[in-house]
């Protein structure tokens, strides 16, 4: 009996220790199933922790090109590529990639006031739009009744200025007091004196000394003109040194003769020098006319002979032209001087080194329209 109840009391002993064992693997698990659920819960981000994360990765973005950027002075310069690659292959710095530290990042560059339009040459306190496109190598404008500038291009620089010089040579013949309607027999002096050129003016034809200089300003007639410095007073020696002479008394610093028709290269002179000319020769009534008339006939070894004048602009009823002369060969280029009136302004246009047949005209357009879109227009643009 006693043998049976220790048996008894063993049995439920062996029992209990199953259940304590039971009781401690359930505990086990249902905290293994806890672990479990609460890192799920945790993988899985809630709106508010979105957008937290998001901030937080731009602020350590922003904080990282803030440490890849420097300042110097108050230039802020961004460590990224300044450059691109433009058509030519060539590398070309990146403006935006250049301001000031304080400025805004979508503000705009403002336009620079002085735009340089032609090599050589700067515009003063103007936009490029607002002077005039021209071709010419050197150009002069100037306001006569104001004594101002409008517009200057290489105006002190001496270049050729080929027919030009025929407005001197009619200056000095007028004021020498040489009689127009003395009659000059042309000779073979005339015509070897302007070999190379044609003219219709032919050796042994009879014209008067005011018909000739009238077809030297208004057709550029060479032989015409050789012909007036041959017949004055002392032959043409004389005439060129008075031509240089008057050129001094003028103020024409830029300026030398070397024959009456401007075919040599050694007639010269600035943008500047034929301006003042042009503004002399204004001043007598036979240039003014002989050099604005359309066209003029004289007999030529009993042959009426029309010849017209050289600057088509003349022709042109919007244009109220005073004086006016043109000019050219290889070395001088296209040349046109005129004083006109333009917008009730009286102006001298000086046009040097033209390009093209039609470009020494097409330029004075293009300052009449300048002058017309700017009345009140002052200097534009000042070359050397």
């Amino acid at each position: 009996m006693l043998l049976f109840g220790h048996l008894v009391h063993s049995s439920f002993s062996a029992f209990g220790a199953a259940l304590s064992v039971l009781h401690t693997s359930l505990l086990v698990t249902v905290a293994m199933v806890a672990c479990c659920v609460s890192a799920a819960h945790a993988a899985t981000p809630t709106p508010g922790a979105a957008s937290a994360n998001s901030k937080a990765a731009s602020q350590k973005q922003t904080s990282a090109k803030a440490s890849n950027s420097k300042t110097v002075g108050s230039t802020a310069i961004v460590s990224q590529k300044p450059w691109t690659q433009s058509p030519s292959g060539e590398k070309a710095t990146n403006p935006a990639l250049l301001r000031p530290a304080s400025a805004r990042t979508n503000a705009a560059p403002k336009a620079s006031a002085k735009v340089s339009s032609k090599p050589g040459s700067k515009t003063v306190g103007r936009k490029k739009a607002d002077v005039p496109d021209l071709r010419s190598n050197a150009a002069l404008v100037i306001d006569t009744g104001e004594g101002t500038i409008l517009y200057a291009r290489n105006a002190e620089q001496a270049m050729p200025i080929a027919s030009l010089t025929k407005l001197m040579t009619s200056l000095v013949v007028l004021e020498k007091g040489l009689p127009l309607a003395e009659e000059i027999e042309i000779v073979r002096d005339d015509r070897d004196g302007t070999r190379g050129v044609a003219s219709r003016v032919a050796v042994g034809a009879k014209l008067t000394r005011g018909d000739l200089m009238h077809l030297a300003l208004m057709a550029s007639d060479n032989r015409a003109a050789h012909a007036l410095g041959r017949t004055y007073l002392g032959g043409k020696s004389a005439m060129i040194e008075a031509m240089n002479r008057k050129a001094q008394t003028l103020g024409m610093t830029h300026t030398r003769f070397v024959d009456t028709s401007g075919l040599s290269s050694g007639n010269v002179a600035s943008a500047s020098d034929v301006a003042k000319l042009v503004q002399a020769v204004a001043k007598f009534a036979p240039i003014r006319e002989y050099s604005t008339d359309q066209d003029h006939s004289v007999v030529v070894l009993k042959h009426a002979t029309r010849f017209r004048n050289t600057n088509y602009l003349v022709t042109k009823e919007d244009w109220l032209i005073d004086v006016q002369k043109t000019g050219f060969t290889n070395d001088a280029g296209q040349c046109l001087a005129m004083k006109a009136a333009i917008q009730g302004r009286s102006v001298v246009i000086v046009l040097l080194d033209s390009f093209g047949k039609h470009t020494r005209t097409a330029d004075a357009r293009r300052i009449r329209k300048w002058l017309e879109a700017h009345p009140a227009q002052r200097v534009a643009q000042v070359g050397p």
